[in-house]
């Protein structure tokens, strides 16, 4: 069963700027300051209307959202009590810090991943749900950068076989996240025929278990905080796809 936090990921993940998209957005973003908003001051914020919260408490299985805020407290409440290391200040939790250090533990995969992107001019974007808005990203990245950019993502039709222009396509791959089963399974059968050298993953150690292919440039997810969360991944490649922006 999902917990409240996993149900508004979700609602997040499909990034379509709608009325719920917005009311998620919201709500989680005051649960980093460990703060739940009453109904009026979400609607506020949100621009949504006290019968739209309602209903949107309702599509999430909850008969309103007196009852999911209630929930969503207790929650709350059991995630912070799991915290071994408890901080006093979201600030003291130098994640960019240990993004850094994530890449700079990379070095040798991001100089050559910098390289293949400056060197060529076809890439196909593979990737997870979770991480669909940074694939997102990095295709306008590379776009503004006059590269001829495909971006594929999770859905029942990857798992027609496809080819690349000649084998030049350069293949980027960002795998995370929960609903990745077509994903695997596209992967699984239609790598083979890439090109290893011209073929880059970023991956989390448990994904990667699950791949039958060999690949060559591979970047485990793994920095310290990470916490399989779709805000934490997002901002990570974020970050990583803005800093190689200046070196393409």
């Amino acid at each position: 069963m999902l917990s409240i936090y996993e149900k508004l990921e979700n609602i997040l993940r499909m990034n379509d700027e709608s009325t719920y998209y917005k009311i998620a957005e919201v709500i989680v973003a005051n649960l980093f300051n460990k703060k739940i908003l009453s109904q009026k001051d979400l609607s506020e914020q949100s621009y949504s209307s006290l019968s739209t919260i309602t209903k949107f408490s309702k599509s999430l299985g909850y008969s309103g959202y007196l009852e999911l805020s209630i929930l969503l407290k207790l929650e709350m409440e059991k995630y912070s009590a799991k915290k071994t290391k408890p901080s006093s200040s979201f600030l003291k939790l130098d994640i960019e810090k240990e993004i850094r250090e994530w890449i700079k533990n990379n070095t040798v995969f991001v100089e050559n991943f910098i390289s293949i992107l400056k060197g060529n001019s076809f890439f196909k974007i593979n990737t997870s749900y979770q991480l669909a808005s940074s694939g997102l990203f990095l295709k306008d990245i590379l776009t503004i950068k006059n590269k001829n950019v495909s971006l594929i993502t999770e859905n029942f039709s990857l798992l027609k076989n496809t080819t690349n222009r000649k084998n030049e396509d350069i293949n980027l791959v960002l795998l995370s996240g929960r609903d990745t089963f077509t994903m695997i399974s596209y992967l699984n059968l239609n790598s083979q025929n890439w090109n290893m050298n011209n073929t880059f993953i970023f991956v989390t150690p448990n994904h990667f278990k699950k791949l039958t292919t060999k690949f060559k440039n591979v970047m485990i997810i793994d920095f310290e905080s990470d916490n399989s969360s779709f805000i934490l991944r997002t901002f990570a490649f974020n970050y990583l796809f803005a800093l190689i922006s200046e070196y393409i």
